[in-house]
């Protein structure tokens, strides 16, 4: 075993979750608990790479592929650093994500931890449209709606009307802003 892959038995050791390392293929499988549910994942080391990739625990049966395959379309890809993938023959949702170190380059925990949350977030940002499609025969349009419904939205994040705050009554410390906004520096 390498020190990079050994490094990775560990951070699965401290962390407390299921897993099942397989030092052959320089792998580990491991079910990785989430806000929503559980996440099946498997993370490989190979030369320079950590490839995590994350599996959404429900198969999706044969005539609502389609409707998924659709969704993952229209919502693209939610993140540069992950993608969305589903097997249509298998009917298996996952995220793909991948990092590059320098040879020699030990990985810490926080990177490791990183890149597996990348995967996660990115079927978690989604679940919700997933059972939408599954199982309240939701089609990919009402699907999307419902993610920009549920967090899609900056409104119902904190401070996200900042901008929108009414003004305060009485004297205030700074002057009136000029008609034609601010200018440009």
């Amino acid at each position: 075993m390498s020190d990079t892959f050994e490094k990775l038995v560990k951070h699965f050791e401290t962390a407390e979750v299921l897993f099942m390392p397989n030092p052959e293929e320089r792998s580990i499988w491991a079910v990785l608990p989430g806000s929503k549910t559980n996440w099946g994942a498997i993370v490989r080391i190979e030369d320079e790479e950590l490839e995590v990739l994350a599996i959404h625990p429900l198969r999706i049966p044969e005539e609502k592929r389609a409707a998924l395959a659709e969704l993952i379309i229209r919502i693209g890809p939610r993140s540069n650093l992950c993608t969305l993938e589903m097997d249509y023959d298998e009917g298996r949702l996952t995220a793909r994500s991948h990092l590059y170190f320098e040879s020699g380059t030990e990985l810490c925990d926080e990177v490791i931890f990183g890149a597996i949350s990348i995967s996660l977030n990115a079927l978690e940002s989604v679940h919700q449209a997933v059972v939408g499609i599954l199982y309240q025969t939701k089609n990919a349009v009402e699907a999307v709606q419902m993610l920009e419904e549920e967090g899609g939205s900056e409104c119902e994040q904190p401070n996200a009307n900042r901008f929108n705050l009414p003004k305060p009554e009485g004297e205030v410390p700074w002057p009136e802003l000029p008609e034609e906004g601010l200018r440009n520096n």
